[in-house]
């Protein structure tokens, strides 16, 4: 399966996207006291489209792909980068979320 041919390793993350109407929002990414350079979203549909567009919006560099890829055209017209393969994104993020209807691997 593409999705899980990477080794995947647990670590600690905070999230914090902080949305204030004067200044737009905001993106604080931590994981084990960095921040990622770029972020990949695996699924854009009732809720991977609308995380990924607030990750764009907020100032994030943001990678996508969805298994129907006319999904994908929000995102991108936002500025999001297009991988055509899930392993693809993976490979090309720090951090990669996966927001997919099946679980198994």
């Amino acid at each position: 399966n593409d999705i899980c041919d990477r080794k995947f390793y647990t670590k600690r993350m905070e999230i914090d996207i902080v949305m204030d109407g004067r200044s737009g929002a905001q993106c604080k990414i931590h994981i084990d006291g960095g921040s990622p350079n770029t972020i990949g979203f695996l699924g854009l549909g009732i809720m991977g489209s609308p995380m990924a567009q607030n990750l764009i919006k907020s100032g994030c560099d943001v990678t996508v792909w969805n298994r129907t890829k006319s999904k994908c055209d929000p995102p991108i017209s936002l500025g999001a980068k297009y991988k055509p393969l899930p392993r693809e994104v993976t490979a090309a993020c720090d951090v990669t979320f996966a927001m997919l209807a099946d679980p198994e691997c």
